[in-house]
């Protein structure tokens, strides 16, 4: 039995909306071969 998730480089966990310096941030939590990362953007 293949894998279904063989073929995804990354799942999203966690999707945020911070405000900083009067804007907002989107903040994204993502794992990736087994790893935890934060990606961030304006």
């Amino acid at each position: 039995m293949e894998d279904a998730e063989r073929d995804i480089k990354g799942v999203i966990k966690d999707v945020k909306v911070k405000w900083e310096s009067g804007g907002p941030r989107i903040v994204v939590e993502y794992e990736a071969n087994g790893e935890t990362t934060f990606l961030s953007f304006i």
